[in-house]
């Protein structure tokens, strides 16, 4: 052997040598920290920024390539170091952040080069090729390092693997448990310690008795994909993984707790991993929890894409609930969810797709836990989650946005999920408090608008009206008016109503339906100190634009406020189809103080009601003569005194139009044989003549006000209504 060859062997053996001492200190320091005694963990709830934002704002801003961009997201996921550390930050999310769903979504568009170098992450860690496997016995990942050749020396001793045992099976036979193995020598003598092993026949014995996976069978009908050899055996594997290593970081802050993650990366079947120092009652969810997203895989239709995520974290959570009504861990998400009511249901981040777990609990508890298998069985090719709960809950979103918006008040009357609640204990956050809830004072007679915001799909605005103790002092009554321009634009929108009395007890209602909604402040039950709008858009693909909600303030209980639109026939009409509209509007007022005293009803005193109208007749044609359009106009006061003796006697009064007129925009009539042109000239006449009212159904909540003979509310001569105009004297 030359002298040269001597020195490179020496060398070679002086690196080895060096090398493995070096992973002997490693490994000694990795196994003292498995062997630590770590606090127990619950915390789950952390939505800070992670490495996955990061990396997803360096995508957005063209730093990143997509495909560089996911695995960067699954390496700092597994807590690789060969990721960037500007890429690193020491908390986590709760569990792969979505990164999976997307990963699985797209796997056909990556390319061979990618999905090889995702590969190891997601096989099992009891397959020594895995990632995690490598990680734990402190073997490079890099397949391009240079010392590829030292990992096959370190391959020969791995230190850490994952081992089960009959006892880690549950009773059932349905789920399997591993635990890590430590193998060492000690004084020339091979030593085998078995780690988180007591965790692991915990599992066991939660799941034993808690029967969620026949449970969750019973529920949806299905079983986990079959993973086929994968484990040994088509049994479901849960793996213990250890504090700081794949996946569920404990470095400062993290907050991952567990993990579902599916077979090489896109399969069907997957495999869990649980952290090992969990408190009793996280371990127990955090089981039942990715458990239930096992069941899921067999609905694969269901999440295809992160619109998805809303539906699959959110049933998840709340099968936690499901199975352990009374520890509450999926109460800490609430908070994400609820007081957004601004963010549409298939929202995602900052923990929102685990808050929405509060729908399937809605859902279970209106109607029962079947509701949740049949939107499980909707969905399809095509039929995401959201469309398949449209189609598979009972009148849709359309019936049943406005009663979940309405739950996510949270505040008394409306307490619907803590009577729910088997603890008595949820939570009190409230949609009040959201970004887009909006306080309204009223501080004045007269009429004020106030404007909706835009409504994104599956999402509602909460707006809270009460009046100005100093400014408002005057105002008997409130009137919320109009409610038709906004409810009128989609039978998707609708309008729940939360009302606190000043005396008595809160209640709700639906105004949906309604066009005005009056509030009395000399009545008792209706003298309120807030009323609380919850208006919702049931639809799931179209957004809801701006609306007025008007509100009329006034200084007495009664008034007059009513529109209406009718056909009308006039006597110009050749064509025996010819025919019209006659629309009007009319607003009246009680004059203060005009009601005499020991009056037998509260609005029998002096008013002046103002009137709108207009008629609006199509062009016609007859043989050669032709006619535009012509448009009539009436606006005008009418005043009138009900506290005059004849109203109780015979039930007349006179009533006198004030500041009337009559007028016309003009129109054309043309001759096509002569050529001629008549034009018919604008024209404006004054209107001021008495007529006699009759009242009529008088109650102490209003009665009605006709004028039989007056030209304007009835036939006129010139056309017919289809019925006199009746004015309306409300008290309600």
């Amino acid at each position: 052997m030359s002298h040269t060859k001597k020195i490179i062997i020496g060398m070679c053996i002086l690196l080895v040598s060096a090398v493995g001492a070096m992973t002997y200190v490693k490994l000694r320091n990795d196994q003292s920290s498995l062997e630590a005694t770590n606090q127990p963990v619950s915390e789950r709830y952390d939505d800070r920024d992670t490495g996955l934002d990061l990396i997803q704002k360096a995508f957005d801003e063209g730093k990143l390539d997509y495909d560089t961009a996911l695995l960067y997201k699954v390496k700092f996921l597994f807590n690789d170091s060969t990721l960037p550390r500007e890429y690193f930050t020491k908390n986590a999310p709760f569990e792969d952040g979505s990164v999976f769903t997307e990963m699985k979504a797209n796997w056909k568009t990556l390319s061979q080069e990618t999905q090889e170098a995702l590969e190891p992450y997601f096989r099992r860690p009891d397959d020594v090729e895995s990632f995690i496997s490598k990680k734990l016995n402190g073997e490079e990942t890099d397949k391009t390092s240079s010392f590829r050749f030292i990992q096959a020396v370190q391959a020969r001793d791995r230190p850490f693997s994952y081992k089960s045992e009959d006892v880690l099976t549950t009773a059932d036979g349905k789920i399997r448990v591993w635990y890590l193995e430590k193998k060492e020598m000690v004084n020339d003598e091979e030593s085998v310690t078995k780690l988180y092993y007591e965790t692991a026949k915990q599992i066991v014995a939660n799941l034993n008795t808690d029967g969620a996976y026949p449970q969750f069978v019973g529920l949806l009908g299905k079983v986990p994909p079959d993973d086929g050899a994968f484990g040994g055996d088509n049994k479901t594997d849960v793996y213990i993984v250890p504090s700081g290593y794949s996946l569920l970081q404990n470095t400062d802050g993290s907050t991952s707790l567990g993990v579902n993650a599916p077979d090489n990366g896109s399969g069907y079947s997957s495999f869990i991993l649980i952290r090992d120092n969990l408190t009793a009652d996280a371990l127990k969810t955090t089981t039942v929890h990715e458990l239930f997203h096992a069941f899921q895989r067999a609905f694969p239709w269901c999440w295809q894409t992160k619109k998805d995520l809303w539906w699959i974290e959110g049933t998840a959570t709340w099968s936690e609930d499901f199975i352990y009504p009374k520890i509450n861990s999926e109460q800490g998400y609430v908070g994400s969810f609820i007081p957004k009511p601004d963010s549409g249901l298939v929202s995602s981040g900052d923990n929102f797709e685990y808050g929405a777990y509060v729908f399937p609990f809605y859902l279970s508890n209106t109607y029962d836990r079947g509701v949740v298998t049949k939107i499980f069985e909707g969905c399809g090719q095509g039929v995401s989650s959201v469309k398949s709960a449209d189609s598979n809950i009972d009148g849709g979103f359309k019936k049943n946005w406005k009663e979940f918006t309405l739950w996510n008040f949270n505040q008394q009357p409306v307490e619907y999920y803590k009577q729910k609640d088997q603890s008595r204990k949820f939570t009190k956050h409230s949609s009040e408090s959201g970004g887009n809830a909006e306080n309204n004072f009223i501080a004045s007679l007269g009429e004020m608008s106030y404007q909706t915001k835009v409504l994104d799909p599956l999402t509602s605005q909460v707006l809270t009206f009460s009046i100005d103790e100093q400014q408002g002092q005057g105002i008997r009554k409130v009137v919320f008016k109009d409610l038709k321009a906004l409810t009128g634009k989609t039978d998707k929108v609708a309008i729940k109503a939360v009302v606190y009395p000043k005396s008595g007890e809160p209640y709700t209602e639906d105004w949906t339906d309604q066009e005005r909604r009056g509030f009395c402040l000399d009545k008792r039950n209706e003298d309120f100190d807030k009323i609380v709008l919850i208006v919702s858009n049931a639809d799931i693909k179209d957004k809801l634009g701006v609306a007025d909600i008007k509100v009329k303030s006034t200084d007495s209980c009664s008034e007059i406020g009513q529109e209406e639109a009718m056909s009308s026939k006039p006597i110009f009409g050749v064509d025996p189809n010819y025919s019209g509209t006659v629309k009007y509007r009319a607003e009246g007022e009680l004059i203060k103080d005009s009601v005499p005293a020991g009056a037998k009803y509260p609005y029998l005193g002096k008013w002046r009601v103002k009137v709108d109208y207009l008629e609006h007749w199509p062009g016609q044609r007859v043989y050669n003569i032709s006619q535009t359009a012509m448009d009539f106009a009436y606006n005008h006061f009418v005043e009138f005194d009900l506290s005059v003796e004849s109203v109780l006697k015979d039930g007349t009064f006179v009533g006198t139009t004030k500041e009337g007129k009559f007028e016309t925009p003009g129109w054309t009539i043309h001759n096509e044989i002569s050529g001629q042109d008549t034009t018919v000239p604008q024209n404006k006449t004054m209107w001021d003549v008495p007529q006699k009212g009759v009242i009529s159904d008088m109650t102490e909540s209003g009665c009605k006000i006709s004028f039989p003979d007056f030209v304007l509310y009835n036939s006129g001569g010139y056309r017919d209504l289809p019925h006199p105009i009746v004015f309306q004297i409300r008290t309600d």
